[in-house]
């Protein structure tokens, strides 16, 4: 084992202590890849994450809200590291800044992640909340207002949900999906829960249809109008698949929605 692994390893050992161990254990591993214990706290987990997790009293959290925010806490820290290896540096337009009274940016959405964790019984999805905080701390791209939307987002859909944005923004993924809608062609009461998802996605500005050509000829179209062949990501969809890094699911999950899609 080297000493970057001997770091990792370390690092994660003080996290299995609990998520208040948290700030040492990224302390750690960005001190020995930057050579500045420092970095951390710019990159705003120190006091966000210790004064959070003080609030929380770890005392009176049952043993799945811990295991919740230790696998939240192992996703941060790994996607830090990978940041940091990159070259990549922690955005300085203010969002870390501390003022009295004031609390910062990241503080604020450390919180969110925390909370969001914390009762998130879909567990799968804690790795994806994780990353998103932590790509919102490595770019100015983000303002604050549209990372707490993003957040909501995320939180807002369910595990299929955010595997269908992640099938979707891949390349030719349309390919030998079903052509019709439910309302032309009956389907199975899976495929008709998956295009109510779907449908959901579409209202968010996630998803949308092209060729439209199977829409209702009055009213309000409907999860049942939904083609499988005829949904794309939209540019703001794939812009929290990027940041979220979905593209990471396991291949199973997404398999799983492909296979629906062409009953």
């Amino acid at each position: 084992m080297d000493k970057e692994e001997r770091n990792l390893e370390e690092a994660r050992s003080l996290i299995k202590a609990g998520p208040i161990a948290l700030i040492t254990g990224i302390s750690a591993l960005c001190q020995f890849l930057t050579d500045s214990p420092s970095t951390v706290f710019s990159i705003g987990m120190g006091t966000s994450i210790i004064s959070s997790t003080l609030g929380y009293g770890m005392d009176l959290l049952s043993s799945s809200e811990k295991r919740r925010l230790d696998r939240l806490g192992n996703s941060i820290l790994l996607e830090i590291k990978d940041r940091l290896e990159q070259g990549h540096k922690p955005r300085e337009d203010g969002f870390f800044d501390m003022k009295p009274a004031i609390r910062s940016s990241a503080d604020e959405l450390c919180d969110a992640i925390l909370e969001m964790s914390r009762s998130e019984h879909q567990e799968k999805k804690i790795s994806y909340i994780g990353n998103l905080y932590v790509s919102v701390a490595f770019t100015d791209e983000i303002s604050p207002d549209e990372a707490n939307r993003l957040l909501r987002l995320l939180k807002s859909a369910t595990y299929r949900e955010i595997c269908i944005l992640a099938m979707l923004s891949q390349e030719r993924e349309q390919e030998g999906l079903r052509t019709n809608c439910l309302d032309k062609e009956k389907g199975s009461d899976e495929l008709s829960s998956l295009m109510q998802e779907c449908f959901e996605l579409e209202g968010w500005g996630l998803l949308s249809q092209v060729n439209y050509d199977q829409g209702p000829l009055y009213g309000v179209p409907s999860w049942v109008h939904v083609i499988p062949a005829n949904l794309r990501i939209t540019p703001y969809g794939k812009r929290l698949a990027e940041l979220s890094h979905l593209s990471k699911i396991h291949e199973n999950d997404v398999q799983a929605i492909r296979e629906i899609m062409r009953a």
